[in-house]
């Protein structure tokens, strides 16, 4: 399969991303933004491991940037998070809302992995360091189970 393509997107009966999802050609139109980076996770695990029950976690973080006059500002002080955290082995990184305001944003991780307590760590280790590394108030902070 090609690098970006969705499984299912040929007349297959499922999709990667559950029945009742069209995938597109540029994504999967729609879909909410956790779902796409679940599916990033998922495309990069090992072949051997598709057929095994995997643990996701999403934690979804959202930020009070004080100060920001634009949106390009806002961004320049948010985007060591992508850096930092958007190479990390079976962790996928997106900003999930409130891209249009000035002073806040919320941004999702989702880690997968064969075990529920290295997912769980993996998470408790991206929230830590996001307290002392970012330049922003982190305001609220959740974690949810795909599993």
């Amino acid at each position: 399969m090609r690098p970006g393509a969705y499984p299912g997107r040929h007349g297959h009966a499922e999709s990667a991303l559950g029945a009742g999802h069209a995938a597109s050609r540029h994504g999967v139109p729609g879909a909410p933004a956790v779902q796409r980076a679940r599916y990033r996770v998922l495309q990069h695990l090992p072949i051997g491991t598709r057929g095994r029950r995997v643990s996701i976690g999403v934690l979804t973080v959202d930020f009070y940037v004080s100060g920001c006059r634009s949106l390009k500002e806002k961004r320049q002080r948010l985007n060591g998070i992508r850096e930092r955290y958007g190479r990390a082995h079976n962790v996928a990184v997106c900003e999930s809302d409130h891209q249009d305001l000035l002073q806040r944003a919320q941004w999702t991780f989702v880690a997968a992995a064969a075990s529920r307590d290295v997912v769980d760590r993996a998470l408790t280790d991206i929230e830590r360091n996001l307290q002392g590394s970012v330049d922003a108030e982190l305001v609220d902070v959740r974690r949810e189970w795909l599993d």
